[in-house]
């Protein structure tokens, strides 16, 4: 049950921090942090105050100082139970959980204490709850819950027997009445760090109720977006994991939190000082470089296209230059497969989430078509963020989905083209052209024979060679005079025409 070994690479310059995970095959996944708080703020509990309630919507939205109000549905209201749980202890103990309103009972202006689940993503605010969770190394509080529960990835029924009595002792030792979640790198960990977690979440969760009684909404009670605190908890369980840093301020603060709350080997975080780029000296600006770009091609000459809308991603696989040897079955089922394996580590890589279609080459024969589903299952099986894959249709195509809290790397790294507005396409010249032609005929149907227009630059060249003649023939034929100007400034699309 044992964690899989990373090297995790952390690069910091100027204003952005840039970690890297990767195994002995691949890149996996990049996080990229440039200080803009909205970004990374999963986890953060804040006092937000009720805006508007919808009950058509069975949702309300509900201002906690950002950009853009967070929703929080019906069902994020009440307690709700993680999947991956089995509740092993619901008996109530003393001690009040916090007061959480019913949805019915809200109302515009009311303060309430919610957590942040998913972040803003495009036009959306962020997702939030008000069953508030603290996640530790190998436990999570659930401060307004009175279970404990623990990780159905621990599936010895003694070493599940064993956690639950020692969290259950820690509990009684210590007279606190806080729910537990005992997390899957629970696991052969000693009862005392147990113990040690136990109190410094209590202490935290403490912080916050206090900080609650006295704030003013809308504010910010309690951030869990330190990138450094979640890579050591959520990716150092395997002692043999390495941190590589070339930043001697960051290395001096891993060193302090590895020792001090996460019982991280100080010896494996490793300052790297050569001088040369990190990424670029282990690969990593390469594969990073790649998420860009909207073709992958594969060793064999097949290639993946990749195309991202707001509400899913659409992924095809062709054959390109591989012809293959014998048959064409077996090609594209080669095809497909290094497709397969591909996908998976871009969709990791690029943190693409939601629903994601994947148009694979038809093929024939069903044994093929489970093979692929196969590969797809077994390479998402190692995927930290919970995922799912239905079936192939008789068409060749693949819906995954995948949990959304973030961005995708694509969305972090670019912004909308201001040429063509994010269409990825211009009008041509021609069109542009005969969309102009329409409006001067208007005109010649009015009577104005002298007219001006305006043009771009790659028009205005086009319309003194191309069309020339095709224009002078108008001109001729309806008695007109066109003059033409060109405008360096206007888009290919733009076009004035005026008396």
């Amino acid at each position: 049950m044992s964690q899989k070994p990373y090297r995790i690479f952390i690069s910091k310059t100027f204003f952005e921090k840039r970690i890297a995970f990767c195994t002995e095959q691949n890149v996996e996944e990049v996080w990229i942090d440039r200080g803009h708080p909205e970004k990374h703020i999963v986890g953060n509990i804040y006092y937000g105050k009720v805006q508007r309630v919808l009950p058509g919507m069975q949702a309300s939205f509900v201002d906690i100082e950002l950009e853009k109000n967070g929703f929080l549905y019906e069902g994020d209201i009440i307690e709700t139970e993680e999947d991956g749980l089995d509740y092993l202890d619901s008996s109530p103990e003393s001690g009040a959980a916090p007061h959480v309103p019913s949805f019915q009972s809200l109302k515009p202006k009311d303060r309430i204490l919610v957590q942040v689940t998913k972040g803003p993503i495009a036009s959306k605010g962020a997702r939030l709850t008000t069953s508030i969770t603290l996640t530790g190394k190998f436990l999570v509080l659930l401060p307004q819950s009175r279970r404990i529960g623990i990780s159905k990835k621990i599936k010895n029924s003694k070493t599940r027997d064993q956690l639950f009595q020692a969290i259950k002792e820690v509990q009684k030792n210590q007279g606190f009445p806080y729910g537990i979640i005992i997390r899957t790198a629970a696991l052969n960990t000693h009862p005392k760090k147990l113990q040690e977690e136990y109190l410094n979440l209590i202490e935290t969760w403490l912080k916050v109720a206090k900080a609650a009684q006295k704030a003013k909404a809308p504010c910010l009670l309690h951030s869990d977006n330190d990138p450094l605190d979640r890579l050591l908890r959520e990716y150092c369980g395997n002692p043999a994991t390495q941190i590589i840093v070339d930043h001697e301020t960051t290395y001096k603060r891993l060193l302090s939190k590895a020792q001090a709350r996460y019982f991280f080997p100080k010896e494996n975080i490793i300052l790297y000082n050569k001088g040369g780029g990190l990424f670029e000296d282990f690969g990593i600006e390469q594969e990073l470089s790649k998420t860009l770009d909207r073709r992958i091609w594969l060793e064999s000459g097949g290639y993946i296209v990749f195309d991202e809308t707001e509400a899913l991603t659409v992924i095809d696989v062709n054959t390109g230059r591989f012809v293959g040897k014998t048959r064409l079955e077996e090609t594209l089922v080669k095809t497909n497969i290094e497709a397969a394996e591909e996908i998976v580590q871009q969709i990791t890589l690029r943190n693409l989430s939601g629903i994601i279609i994947v148009d694979f080459i038809d093929m024939d024969e069903n044994k093929h078509k489970h093979l692929i589903l196969d590969t797809l299952k077994k390479k998402l099986k190692n995927d930290r963020t919970r995922n799912s894959v239905l079936s192939m249709t008789q068409l060749g195509l693949v819906q995954i989905t995948r949990k959304r809290t973030h961005s995708s790397l694509l969305h972090q790294l670019s912004t909308t083209c201001p040429y063509c507005d994010g269409k990825g396409v211009t009008k041509g010249e021609e069109t542009v052209l005969l969309e102009i032609l329409r409006e001067i005929k208007s005109h010649i149907q009015k009577k104005n024979n002298r007219l001006s227009v305006l043009v771009s630059e790659p028009l205005f060249e086009a319309v003194l060679t191309t069309y020339k003649l095709f224009i002078e023939d108008i001109e001729k034929k309806h008695r007109l005079k066109i003059t033409w100007k060109m405008m360096s400034d206007f888009h290919l699309e733009e076009f004035e025409v005026y008396v």
